[in-house]
């Protein structure tokens, strides 16, 4: 389990809502479309659509770093599919940029090239228990990178 689970929930508690944690994850493992390396049956989600693969359902924030022009580059991480992704969100600009993700699962970034707006890349595996990730985005010559998650 991630450090940032318990962070998350003792914020969505402190806002006041109350969300069956348990009941989700429970939900989101028995419909995502693959799994980490490809375990449980499943397919990898290494190079996959976090959306179209529904990992997307039980997605944590791992951390976000400030671009240029406002808008947030963040590392997203998925405890069903076991991966992660880059996403870019209140992107203004119509400028086109990169944005990925590189994991140690296998020492590869997997990137979504010449995007503008809001846009993510493709999964890497980032299993829980060995691999860890960060998210980038190129803009130019500038690279806006997160923390590892």
């Amino acid at each position: 389990m991630r450090k940032w689970r318990g962070l998350a929930a003792a914020l969505v508690l402190a806002a006041g809502a109350v969300v069956p944690v348990a009941a989700t994850a429970q939900s989101a493992s028995a419909s995502v479309g693959c799994r980490g390396a490809g375990e449980n049956g499943l397919p990898s989600c290494s190079n996959k659509d976090p959306e179209a693969m529904g990992c997307a359902y039980d997605a944590v924030l791992g951390g976000a770093t400030v671009m240029d022009f406002g808008a947030y580059v963040e590392n997203w991480w998925s405890d069903a599919c076991q991966a992660s992704w880059g996403r870019v969100t209140n992107s203004g600009t119509t400028a086109r940029y990169t944005v990925c993700v590189y994991s140690t699962y296998d020492y590869r970034s997997r990137c979504a090239v010449n995007v503008t707006g809001l846009a993510w890349s493709p999964m890497a595996v980032n299993r829980s228990y060995k691999d860890q990730a960060y998210a980038y985005a190129q803009l130019g010559d500038r690279q806006f990178r997160t923390a590892w998650y």
